[in-house]
Protein backbone atom coordinates (compact mmCIF):
# COMPACT_ATOMS: atom_id res chain seq x y z
CA UNK A 1 0.00 0.00 0.00
CA UNK A 2 1.26 3.55 -0.55
CA UNK A 3 1.92 5.74 2.22
CA UNK A 4 2.92 9.27 2.34
CA UNK A 5 4.34 10.04 5.87
CA UNK A 6 4.74 13.71 6.72
CA UNK A 7 6.86 13.70 9.80
CA UNK A 8 7.88 17.43 10.03
CA UNK A 9 6.78 20.01 6.83
CA UNK A 10 7.76 23.55 7.87
CA UNK A 11 7.73 26.88 6.31
CA UNK A 12 8.44 30.06 7.53
CA UNK A 13 7.13 33.89 6.57
CA UNK A 14 7.64 36.74 8.29
CA UNK A 15 4.05 37.06 9.33
CA UNK A 16 2.95 33.08 9.38
CA UNK A 17 4.74 29.60 9.83
CA UNK A 18 3.70 26.13 7.94
CA UNK A 19 3.85 23.35 11.32
CA UNK A 20 2.44 20.03 9.63
CA UNK A 21 3.82 17.34 11.79
CA UNK A 22 2.90 13.01 12.14
CA UNK A 23 0.33 13.20 9.28
CA UNK A 24 0.23 10.23 7.57
CA UNK A 25 -1.58 9.87 4.36
CA UNK A 26 -2.38 6.04 2.75
CA UNK A 27 -3.03 4.90 -0.05
CA UNK A 28 -6.43 4.43 -1.39
CA UNK A 29 -8.50 7.53 0.31
CA UNK A 30 -9.46 10.38 -0.67
CA UNK A 31 -8.12 13.25 1.54
CA UNK A 32 -10.48 16.58 1.91
CA UNK A 33 -7.92 19.72 3.21
CA UNK A 34 -10.46 21.89 4.46
CA UNK A 35 -9.28 25.26 6.21
CA UNK A 36 -10.08 29.45 6.58
CA UNK A 37 -8.68 31.85 3.76
CA UNK A 38 -5.09 32.11 4.86
CA UNK A 39 -4.77 28.88 6.86
CA UNK A 40 -1.78 27.25 4.67
CA UNK A 41 -3.82 25.02 2.34
CA UNK A 42 -1.91 25.98 -0.57
CA UNK A 43 1.36 26.50 1.02
CA UNK A 44 1.13 22.98 2.58
CA UNK A 45 0.89 21.72 -1.14
CA UNK A 46 3.44 23.70 -2.78
CA UNK A 47 5.83 22.81 0.17
CA UNK A 48 5.19 19.25 -0.96
CA UNK A 49 6.13 20.37 -4.59
CA UNK A 50 8.89 21.85 -4.18
CA UNK A 51 10.86 19.65 -1.19
CA UNK A 52 14.25 19.60 -0.57
CA UNK A 53 16.55 17.88 1.45
CA UNK A 54 16.47 20.05 4.75
CA UNK A 55 15.66 19.68 8.90
CA UNK A 56 12.75 21.73 8.38
CA UNK A 57 11.86 18.69 6.16
CA UNK A 58 11.05 15.06 6.63
CA UNK A 59 8.78 13.16 4.24
CA UNK A 60 8.91 9.51 3.29
CA UNK A 61 7.08 7.21 0.26
CA UNK A 62 6.52 4.04 0.50
CA UNK A 63 5.78 2.73 -3.01
CA UNK A 64 3.77 -0.07 -4.08
CA UNK A 65 6.35 -2.44 -3.96
CA UNK A 66 6.72 -1.31 -0.40
CA UNK A 67 10.23 0.46 -0.61
CA UNK A 68 11.08 3.82 0.49
CA UNK A 69 11.73 6.53 -1.74
CA UNK A 70 13.52 9.46 -2.01
CA UNK A 71 12.78 13.17 -2.00
CA UNK A 72 13.41 13.88 -6.30
CA UNK A 73 11.58 10.16 -6.35
CA UNK A 74 8.94 11.65 -4.49
CA UNK A 75 8.55 14.77 -6.82
CA UNK A 76 8.54 12.67 -9.78
CA UNK A 77 5.34 10.37 -8.49
CA UNK A 78 3.43 13.85 -7.72
CA UNK A 79 1.27 16.05 -9.66
CA UNK A 80 -0.08 18.78 -8.73
CA UNK A 81 -3.09 20.91 -10.45
CA UNK A 82 -3.12 24.16 -8.53
CA UNK A 83 -6.70 26.54 -8.32
CA UNK A 84 -4.17 29.10 -10.75
CA UNK A 85 -2.69 27.55 -13.22
CA UNK A 86 0.56 29.10 -13.32
CA UNK A 87 1.99 27.64 -16.63
CA UNK A 88 3.28 29.04 -20.60
CA UNK A 89 0.15 30.78 -22.10
CA UNK A 90 1.85 32.63 -24.69
CA UNK A 91 2.45 28.62 -26.41
CA UNK A 92 -0.64 26.38 -27.70
CA UNK A 93 -1.79 23.55 -25.67
CA UNK A 94 0.12 21.41 -28.24
CA UNK A 95 3.32 22.72 -27.78
CA UNK A 96 2.93 23.05 -23.87
CA UNK A 97 1.31 19.19 -23.74
CA UNK A 98 4.32 17.94 -26.08
CA UNK A 99 7.25 19.76 -23.72
CA UNK A 100 5.19 18.10 -20.59
CA UNK A 101 4.92 14.79 -21.68
CA UNK A 102 8.69 14.84 -23.39
CA UNK A 103 10.18 16.02 -20.10
CA UNK A 104 8.68 13.21 -18.32
CA UNK A 105 9.45 10.67 -20.76
CA UNK A 106 5.96 10.01 -21.11
CA UNK A 107 5.19 8.17 -24.95
CA UNK A 108 1.48 9.03 -25.41
CA UNK A 109 -0.88 8.25 -28.57
CA UNK A 110 -2.74 11.57 -30.73
CA UNK A 111 -5.36 9.18 -30.36
CA UNK A 112 -5.51 8.71 -26.70
CA UNK A 113 -4.93 12.20 -26.41
CA UNK A 114 -8.32 13.07 -28.70
CA UNK A 115 -10.27 10.90 -26.60
CA UNK A 116 -9.54 12.72 -23.73
CA UNK A 117 -10.17 15.95 -25.04
CA UNK A 118 -13.69 14.62 -25.76
CA UNK A 119 -14.69 12.96 -22.89
CA UNK A 120 -13.63 16.38 -21.11
CA UNK A 121 -15.41 18.75 -23.33
CA UNK A 122 -12.58 20.07 -25.23
CA UNK A 123 -11.72 19.56 -28.93
CA UNK A 124 -8.97 18.69 -31.02
CA UNK A 125 -8.47 22.09 -32.64
CA UNK A 126 -8.30 23.22 -28.94
CA UNK A 127 -4.90 22.40 -28.61
CA UNK A 128 -4.26 24.59 -31.39
CA UNK A 129 -5.20 27.70 -29.35
CA UNK A 130 -2.53 29.34 -27.36
CA UNK A 131 -3.44 28.62 -23.80
CA UNK A 132 -3.82 31.93 -22.76
CA UNK A 133 -6.95 32.04 -25.17
CA UNK A 134 -8.49 29.47 -22.49
CA UNK A 135 -11.43 29.76 -19.97
CA UNK A 136 -10.03 28.66 -16.57
CA UNK A 137 -12.40 25.68 -16.62
CA UNK A 138 -10.70 24.75 -19.84
CA UNK A 139 -7.27 24.82 -18.30
CA UNK A 140 -7.92 23.15 -15.33
CA UNK A 141 -9.29 20.34 -17.50
CA UNK A 142 -6.08 20.52 -19.69
CA UNK A 143 -4.11 20.11 -16.72
CA UNK A 144 -6.62 17.00 -15.55
CA UNK A 145 -5.65 15.70 -18.98
CA UNK A 146 -1.98 15.68 -18.88
CA UNK A 147 -2.38 14.58 -14.53
CA UNK A 148 -4.33 11.59 -16.72
CA UNK A 149 -1.71 10.80 -19.24
CA UNK A 150 1.53 11.12 -16.60
CA UNK A 151 -0.24 8.64 -14.29
CA UNK A 152 1.18 9.90 -10.90
CA UNK A 153 1.02 8.01 -7.27
CA UNK A 154 0.25 10.76 -6.04
CA UNK A 155 -2.61 12.87 -7.08
CA UNK A 156 -2.59 16.62 -5.49
CA UNK A 157 -5.57 19.95 -6.45
CA UNK A 158 -6.10 22.77 -5.23
CA UNK A 159 -9.81 24.18 -4.43
CA UNK A 160 -10.41 20.80 -6.80
CA UNK A 161 -13.98 21.55 -8.18
CA UNK A 162 -13.14 25.55 -9.31
CA UNK A 163 -13.95 27.04 -12.44
CA UNK A 164 -15.94 23.54 -13.35
CA UNK A 165 -19.15 23.02 -14.95
CA UNK A 166 -21.23 20.37 -13.59
CA UNK A 167 -20.76 18.24 -16.25
CA UNK A 168 -17.20 18.51 -15.42
CA UNK A 169 -17.31 17.98 -11.64
CA UNK A 170 -19.30 14.64 -11.90
CA UNK A 171 -16.74 13.33 -14.27
CA UNK A 172 -13.74 14.44 -12.25
CA UNK A 173 -15.25 12.98 -9.30
CA UNK A 174 -15.56 9.86 -10.98
CA UNK A 175 -11.72 10.17 -12.11
CA UNK A 176 -10.78 10.53 -8.70
CA UNK A 177 -12.67 7.39 -7.44
CA UNK A 178 -11.42 5.30 -9.94
CA UNK A 179 -7.10 6.18 -9.24
CA UNK A 180 -8.81 5.84 -5.52
CA UNK A 181 -9.49 2.06 -6.22
CA UNK A 182 -5.79 1.89 -7.93
CA UNK A 183 -4.37 2.52 -4.53
CA UNK A 184 -3.47 6.16 -5.07
CA UNK A 185 -3.32 8.75 -2.82
CA UNK A 186 -5.21 11.83 -3.41
CA UNK A 187 -5.17 15.05 -1.30
CA UNK A 188 -7.41 17.69 -2.51
CA UNK A 189 -9.06 20.73 -0.93
CA UNK A 190 -12.17 22.78 -1.19
CA UNK A 191 -13.80 25.46 0.64
CA UNK A 192 -17.39 23.65 0.26
CA UNK A 193 -18.44 21.73 3.10
CA UNK A 194 -21.53 19.75 1.71
CA UNK A 195 -18.65 18.36 -1.17
CA UNK A 196 -17.41 17.05 2.16
CA UNK A 197 -20.52 15.53 3.00
CA UNK A 198 -21.02 13.65 -0.19
CA UNK A 199 -17.23 13.36 -0.73
CA UNK A 200 -13.98 11.93 0.18
CA UNK A 201 -13.31 9.34 2.92
CA UNK A 202 -11.37 11.82 5.21
CA UNK A 203 -10.96 15.24 6.21
CA UNK A 204 -8.03 17.18 7.23
CA UNK A 205 -8.46 20.81 8.64
CA UNK A 206 -5.75 23.16 8.35
CA UNK A 207 -5.95 26.59 10.88
CA UNK A 208 -3.04 29.08 11.21
CA UNK A 209 -0.53 26.38 9.44
CA UNK A 210 -1.37 23.22 11.57
CA UNK A 211 -3.45 20.24 10.91
CA UNK A 212 -6.18 20.22 14.00
CA UNK A 213 -8.24 17.91 13.21
CA UNK A 214 -7.90 14.56 10.72
CA UNK A 215 -10.38 11.92 11.09
CA UNK A 216 -13.23 9.93 9.08
CA UNK A 217 -15.83 11.81 7.85
CA UNK A 218 -18.42 8.92 8.12
CA UNK A 219 -17.29 8.63 11.61
CA UNK A 220 -17.53 12.95 12.14
CA UNK A 221 -20.73 12.83 10.44
CA UNK A 222 -21.96 9.77 12.58
CA UNK A 223 -20.85 11.79 16.11
CA UNK A 224 -22.53 15.33 14.58
CA UNK A 225 -25.88 16.04 14.34
CA UNK A 226 -24.70 19.53 11.77
CA UNK A 227 -21.36 18.80 10.14
CA UNK A 228 -22.18 21.86 8.72
CA UNK A 229 -21.86 23.78 12.13
CA UNK A 230 -19.19 21.32 14.06
CA UNK A 231 -16.33 22.08 11.28
CA UNK A 232 -17.17 25.82 11.47
CA UNK A 233 -16.23 26.00 15.16
CA UNK A 234 -12.68 25.28 14.60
Amino acid sequence: MRILKIKRLMKKYPNFSLDITDFELNGGEINLIFGPNGAGKTTFFYSLLHLKRSKLYDVQYIGRNEQFCDINEIKRKLMFIPEENLIFEEITGEKYMKFYLNAFGIKYDRDDIISLLEYWGMKSHDLKKRIKNYSKGMKKKFFIILNILRDPDIIIMDEFVSSLDAWSIDKLKRYLLQEKEKGKIIIVSTHIIDVIENFGDKIAMIKDGKIVLYKEIKSLKNGNDNLHEYLLSF
